[in-house]
């Protein structure tokens, strides 16, 4: 049997209610990374006087967490600092998603250490557990001309 997530028995309606409550020029961004474990995914919302519109030079430099909580270290030095890396659109606008690095209290990487790449693929799955954009029944075509 598969499994089904806990938000899918929500009530849609309540959770679109207070998405589509009014904010004012207030934007939301949650800035999301790898947890300690390799596994999860954590995040963090900051609330901005305007809407970012990229990374460089037009979002706060960094946002800091302690390490500890999320298993990425133990003891001393725990300061985690969370470098931007990509920005998506995926949110109702001015809201923006982050994705970021992790760097140590002495700014040296974290443990999820960005391989070097151009760009790095990701898929986004809907509900029913099927990745959004692929036929119902099968694969994508290829991709290119």
């Amino acid at each position: 049997m598969a499994s089904v997530s806990v938000s899918s028995h929500l009530n849609k309606a309540i959770h679109q209610h207070y998405l589509s409550l009014p904010q004012g020029d207030l934007c939301h961004v949650i800035y999301i990374w790898i947890g300690g474990s390799g596994e999860w995914l954590k995040n963090k919302t900051r609330t901005l006087d305007r809407e970012p519109l990229g990374i460089e030079g037009k979002l706060p430099d960094h946002c800091n967490f302690d390490g500890s909580s999320t298993y990425q270290v133990q003891g001393s030095n725990s300061d985690r600092y969370l470098i931007p890396v990509a920005m998506d659109h995926f949110t109702l606008s001015p809201n923006k998603l982050v994705l970021c690095k992790v760097l140590k209290y002495n700014r040296l990487p974290a443990c999820n250490i960005l391989s070097g790449c151009k760009k790095q693929e990701y898929t986004l799955i809907g509900m029913d557990g099927h990745p959004y954009g692929w036929p119902q029944n099968g694969f994508p075509g290829p991709q290119g001309d």
